[in-house]
């Protein structure tokens, strides 16, 4: 690290401590991200640091509100919750954006039972009723 007043130092600090990015200070003092950086991990290590990204579009409440929905059985799956949300809390997301946060609180998709293939039996019953209504017209199946 390349020496530096102490006046730019305290300056540093300040803007720091006023909420500013190390990129803003850098170009506001005239030093290098480095040398911010280094400063506000030593003499910084407490600043509150703004929230960068995309805010979440579900709160903490209202994912364990759709969790809720899940659980209790009143809701079977994604799209439903999503209408049940717009409903009652007024939040416009997707069908994807809730499936997202039910799989981060632990429930996720199950896959479905298999049905049993049909008996050699049952299967040859089928296929003799088949055969036997082939010719029917609508009007027989209104009887």
């Amino acid at each position: 690290m390349r020496a530096i007043s102490t006046d730019q130092r305290n300056q540093i600090i300040s803007l720091l401590n006023s909420g500013q990015s190390v990129r803003k200070v850098s170009e506001k003092v005239g030093v290098s991200i480095g040398t911010v950086f280094n400063i506000s991990r030593l003499e910084c290590s407490g600043r509150k640091l703004c929230k960068s990204g995309r805010p979440e579009a579900l709160s903490g409440a209202d994912k364990r509100y759709c969790v809720r929905l899940i659980t209790k059985g009143r809701m079977d799956n994604a799209v439903k919750v999503k209408k049940q949300l717009q409903i009652d809390h007024g939040i416009h997301v997707s069908a994807d954006t809730i499936r997202r946060a039910l799989r981060k609180e632990g429930l996720g998709a199950i896959e479905k039972k298999k049905k049993p293939m049909l008996s050699v039996k049952n299967a040859r019953k089928r296929l003799a009723w088949c055969k036997a209504h082939r010719y029917w017209t609508i009007d027989d199946w209104n009887v």
